[in-house]
């Protein structure tokens, strides 16, 4: 199987990976993806990883030396998870027998009827997509979500981290208010996010501010405020397993919601500038946060000064948290 980015499209590939694993019970399953998401893995029986570092162009975790490996593997069947111009020349350059992917007309064996158009407004939930594929080579379809395998090291990490800071299971809720550096549109208004969490904590549930160094210097200001700061203190696949402890998590579009999801907790995910449609988690549409304006999603990295980020701005704190309140897995009540 080939998935090599981002985090979170790495997190919701896995069900169809699990079908996958799944179809092809008791032969050996490979996994070439990237360095930073081989951790997601490493307790998983039944996937082997190969690292693959996009950046490099020599040496065995380079692009050519990830097409040498995939020659040299002769695959009965190749997955090609991601459908972009870099897996595409690996599948072309690999010598499997079958080779299965999302276009037609391209290196692929097995495909959809139509490729997944990104920029259609209407296109469906992109995992509804990636069940197409599996489709093609006769499986699936995928379940809805999938836990990760968490090694015994990091359930003891998350354990001893919350009783040294008294959180029991259930008494916490985990948020998120950063995004990646380059696309702060998906932010919701800080102030908002600060007034929430003290929403929150008056229903006698502490907020953990989840998130990695480029969301270092909104948590520092945000846990002044409220809760407790968690920036960069656990992996990937150390957040998934605080997640199971949480009674639900507040996120923007982001890796931190799909870990949150995967770990099978109610998950309130903002969508403002992103495709609600084509990324909300399956099986939590419902818990979608968003301002219908007409511009939209835009897909705008930055929103533009005349539209004063109405699709998130407009969203008020009370509001998210009447949601939260009358979601009954979230198990709060109103007062």
């Amino acid at each position: 199987m080939i998935k090599l980015s981002a985090l979170g499209d790495v997190v919701r590939a896995v069900p169809h990976m699990e079908a996958i694993c799944a179809h092809h019970k008791g032969q050996t399953v490979w996994l070439l993806t990237q360095g930073a998401y081989a951790g997601l893995f490493e307790a998983h029986p039944s996937i082997k990883v190969r690292v693959f570092d996009r950046k490099k162009w020599w040496g065995p975790t380079s692009v050519r030396g990830a097409s040498a490996w995939l020659a040299s593997l002769g695959a009965e069947v190749l997955y090609d998870l991601q459908g972009n111009r870099i897996s595409r020349k690996l599948v072309a350059k690999s010598r499997a027998r079958v080779k299965v992917g999302p276009d037609p007309g391209s290196v692929y064996d097995l495909h959809p009827e139509k490729s997944y158009d990104f920029n259609a407004p209407f296109q469906p939930n992109f995992a509804d997509a990636m069940d197409t594929v599996l489709a093609a080579a006769g499986i699936g379809p995928s379940q809805k979500t999938a836990g990760l395998f968490v090694p015994e090291k990091v359930n003891d990490f998350v354990a001893g981290w919350m009783k040294e800071r008294g959180l029991a299971p259930g008494g916490f809720a985990c948020l998120h208010a950063g995004s990646a550096s380059d696309f702060l549109s998906k932010r919701w208004p800080e102030e908002n996010f600060a007034a929430l969490a003290k929403l929150i904590g008056g229903h006698n549930k502490t907020v953990v501010w989840l998130g990695a160094s480029e969301d270092r210097e909104v948590n520092q200001r945000l846990s002044r405020q409220a809760g407790i700061d968690a920036t960069s203190v656990f992996s990937p696949l150390g957040v998934h397993a605080l997640a199971r402890h949480a009674c639900f998590a507040v996120t923007a579009d982001s890796g931190p919601m799909y870990l949150a999801a995967a770990a099978g907790i109610p998950v309130f995910a903002f969508f403002g500038p992103t495709s609600a449609h084509r990324c909300a988690v399956r099986g939590q549409e419902h818990r979608v946060l968003s301002n219908r304006v007409e511009c939209s999603p835009c897909d705008k990295k930055k929103c533009p000064a005349d539209k004063g980020h109405a699709c998130l701005a407009g969203i008020t704190p009370q509001q998210v948290m009447e949601k939260i309140l009358n979601d009954p897995a979230t198990g709060l009540q109103k007062a």
